[in-house]
């Protein structure tokens, strides 16, 4: 005799099921996803990002990438048309402009194109109404990297930050644990449809001008 509970999680277990084929069989062009993010560490200097937002924006052959933390923000366009990007940081009352070549975005994102996971076999956990699969992997320095992942949900445009696309999913969940801190990012809310063009304009308007060579290429 099937409880209660037992019905409830077949009919959850349809819902996500069908939503996921459907999505794979029509990859979305035009996305948004929101991410919260939080932080734990011994740490006071790696906090800043606690209680912050990565909003990221989808749209044929552009992206936005935007993060709201309560010290300030940060932008990342690129254009894989064009091969032209660019950040904008707004740091303690500072505006910086760094322009993007193709080879600059390639560059950002290699580390975290280039690991390599293992998918655990494990009870598939529901993030944000989807069902996702677990994948790990091990960095050096003592350092994880933890991946909870739709299989089979890609978007269109896959030349974004936090698309490990060697998983062949939506990334969900990422959790990084390092010795001192471990760093989250959950899947809050994500919408599909038309997004205004004027989302992927880049508006330079009171930005000092720095050269690529400045950054640092971030960890995940």
């Amino acid at each position: 005799m099937i409880t209660f509970w037992g019905k409830l999680g077949l009919v959850l277990f349809a819902f996500c099921s069908n939503r996921l084929e459907l999505l794979a069989q029509r990859p979305p062009n035009m996305v948004m996803m929101e991410y919260k993010v939080t932080v734990t560490s011994i740490d006071s200097s790696a906090g800043f990002l606690n209680g912050s937002t990565l909003l990221i924006y989808l749209n044929h052959d552009e992206c936005r990438e935007e993060i709201r933390s309560p010290d300030g923000g940060e932008i990342r366009f690129f254009n894989s048309k064009t091969g032209k990007g660019a950040i904008l940081k707004n740091y303690s009352g500072q505006k910086l402009q760094v322009p993007l070549s193709r080879d600059n975005w390639t560059e950002l994102n290699t580390f975290y194109n280039s690991i390599s996971f293992t998918v655990e076999n494990v009870e598939d956990a529901v993030i944000c109404g989807y069902l996702a699969k677990k994948a790990k992997a091990q960095l050096p320095g003592n350092r994880e990297l933890v991946v909870y992942f739709a299989p089979g949900f890609v978007p269109a445009n896959q030349l974004y930050s936090y698309a490990f696309p060697q998983l062949k999913g939506l990334p969900l969940k990422i959790e990084r644990h390092t010795p001192d801190a471990t760093f989250v990012w959950e899947l809050n809310d994500i919408q599909f449809g038309n997004l205004p063009p004027a989302l992927f304009d880049i508006n330079t308007k009171g930005y000092r001008l720095l050269p690529f060579e400045v950054l640092q290429v971030p960890l995940p």
